[in-house]
């Protein structure tokens, strides 16, 4: 992320971005026809090296997680350390109100069925739109094609062929598997310079995997395109909803949130140490800690915890998921402690922050 004062607006250092990012919109006129909107930043060319794992611009961040987690929500951050710290913000710290944008899903003018129709056009999945509950279905016969589109916010489809199993033919070289997903890709609308790209290599297929961006950074959304044997599509994965700019939230000053963070309440939401490229906050280790107290008739309980000083705040964006599965990228500061420990935490005014009472989850098999 670009360093910046704690108040500057994100659309100061913005390069482009419309205004409904990959938004999808299903055109009935004969023929379905699906359109994404572009992003922010150009893709490079694919990389291809010997290993595992192929990244291709790997100097981009990723949105950070702006919750350490959320019950029965596969949206956890893993990363959470489990050593508590206590945040103060540094005496200089700036803490100037401001306004910022902030993103969200839509799904204005989508209609499943459309959706499934088209994208099965595309994907080569033959056979009549099931609905039910959890969305709509095209392609039953599990030995065949199918593709499935889920009616949540963010539209997810997945589609799987399993007729290529059998293929004998040699899986084709990751460049090539590249070119393949990036025209699949664009027909549907995601064009090449609205993602980032990176490409994984296993013994039965190369998957091609297209990151969403927003703002020059990973938004955590993605598509997927797995190839086969002799070039065959064999797995695709993503998302039809658009994320739309919502201008205006209210900011509040760095030192401000900072303090915020210690109320009760307020402490569920952060800050979240920030993992990846630019490390994160790590426990301390063992031999750093006081001895243990010991020798007395009453021994006093030691709990470890870190003291950070807050020293620098940059605005940008954190990933908040809503209990329903929505996400909201809302205003969160990355701030950076006098420990080099870097955090997000949210940003934007109280006013737009619900605490909404639920039943804490119980471990399996025991009753509530």
């Amino acid at each position: 992320m670009t360093p910046g004062p704690a108040t500057a607006p994100r659309g100061a250092r913005r390069r482009w971005l419309v205004a409904a990012v990959a938004v999808l919109a299903v055109v009935v006129a004969g023929t379905a026809g699906i359109a994404w909107g572009r992003a922010s930043a150009p893709g490079p060319a694919v990389v291809v090296v010997p290993g595992a794992v192929v990244e291709v611009a790997p100097e981009a961040d990723v949105v950070p997680l702006g919750q350490p987690w959320l019950p029965g929500s596969a949206q956890a951050d893993p990363g959470a350390p489990g050593l508590p710290a206590v945040f103060t913000p540094a005496p200089d710290l700036p803490d100037v109100r401001s306004v910022a944008s902030g993103y969200r899903f839509t799904r204005t003018g989508l209609d499943g069925p459309g959706v499934a129709r088209a994208l099965a056009m595309h994907l080569g999945v033959a056979g009549d739109v099931a609905t039910s509950n959890a969305g709509w279905t095209i392609g039953s016969d599990v030995r065949l094609a199918t593709l499935t589109v889920l009616d949540d916010p963010a539209m997810t489809w997945t589609m799987a062929d399993r007729r290529s199993r059998e293929s004998t033919a040699p899986l084709i070289a990751p460049e090539r598997a590249r070119d393949l997903a990036e025209a699949l890709l664009a027909s549907i609308g995601v064009g090449a310079d609205s993602v980032e790209w990176a490409v994984d290599r296993y013994d039965d297929r190369v998957d091609v995997i297209a990151w969403h961006l927003v703002d020059g950074e990973r938004s955590g959304l993605s598509w997927t395109i797995g190839v086969g044997p002799g070039g065959a599509i064999v797995q695709a994965t993503g998302f039809a909803a658009g994320l739309q700019e919502v201008p205006g939230y209210p900011v509040v000053g760095a030192a401000t949130a900072v303090r915020r963070a210690a109320l009760p309440t307020w402490q569920v939401l952060g800050p979240v140490p920030v993992t990846g490229r630019e490390g994160g906050s790590t426990p301390a280790p063992a031999s750093s800690l006081p001895p243990s107290a010991g020798g007395g008739e009453r021994p006093s309980l030691q709990v470890p915890m870190a003291g950070i000083v807050v020293t620098e705040a940059n605005l940008g964006l954190g990933r908040f998921w809503q209990p329903d599965g929505a996400l909201l990228m809302l205003p969160a500061y990355r701030i950076t402690g006098d420990d080099g420990s870097v955090w997000t935490l949210i940003a934007v005014s109280g006013d737009y922050v619900d605490f909404v009472d639920q039943d804490y989850p119980q471990p399996a098999g025991q009753a509530p």
